[in-house]
């Protein structure tokens, strides 16, 4: 198993969602939080250090699109963000391509599907 030197944020309200995520992504450094206001935190201490965010879109309180909001009026823009949701609808994906999301990745997960596109988007070859 290779060992990815890139740190991954996983946002999600779901602890079961959390866990099948690093299952997936276990050759990378990785970084949870179980809301957005958690994520924000995360997002707004460790900016230069996150190379990726794996962001649930429908979350109590401050959702996916919030913490996509907040980054932009504090303008970071150089995290690599996937949209995770269940709620791959036509408006919501529309809505994150207005923030520049790097993917949308519709619930339930496929392994080869997010390592893959994770990848890609990282410059990781193999």
């Amino acid at each position: 198993m290779a060992n990815y030197n890139k740190t991954v944020l996983i946002v999600d309200d779901s602890e079961a969602d959390r866990m099948a995520l690093k299952s997936m992504l276990g050759e990378f450094k990785l970084i949870e939080a179980e809301s957005g206001y958690a994520a924000q935190t995360v997002i707004t201490e460790r900016r230069f250090d996150l190379d990726a965010i794996f962001l649930d879109v429908s979350m109590p309180g401050l959702d996916g699109f919030g913490v996509l909001k907040n980054m932009q009026l504090k303008g970071i823009h150089n995290i690599s963000v996937f949209m995770v949701s269940s709620e791959a609808t036509t408006e919501n994906v529309t809505k994150a391509a207005k923030f520049n999301v790097a993917g949308f990745i519709k619930k339930p997960l496929e392994k080869e599907d997010v390592l893959s596109r994770l990848k890609t988007n990282l410059g990781i070859s193999g």
